[in-house]
């Protein structure tokens, strides 16, 4: 009875491909209320789509804490001054 329901379901409402996409952009902004009540019914009938919703956001929250860290560390002077310079001239001239 759950692979009938879970078929029509993912023939009608959304498909994994289109499951894959929302999560994915879940970490970017907010879903509409049709896309999460989809998103979450397919995540109940399918125990891979809730683990790849999980794996995507503990991603997504260890990658930004990661690029806070660096954010914050001092980042030592490696590019010599008058390559900054040429670098900075050319994309005023590119303006």
């Amino acid at each position: 009875m759950l692979h009938r329901v879970y078929k029509w379901f993912t023939r009608t409402c959304l498909n994994c491909h289109d499951a894959a996409r929302l999560v994915s952009e879940s970490c970017e902004r907010e879903l509409t209320f049709m896309e999460k009540m989809k998103l979450k019914m397919l995540s109940l009938m399918c125990p891979y789509t809730a683990r790849y919703g999980e794996q995507v956001s503990l991603m997504h929250d260890k990658l930004a804490s990661c690029c806070d860290e660096i954010a914050e560390q001092s980042v030592p002077e490696c590019m010599p001054p008058d390559c900054k310079e040429r670098i900075k001239s050319k994309l005023a001239a590119a303006e």
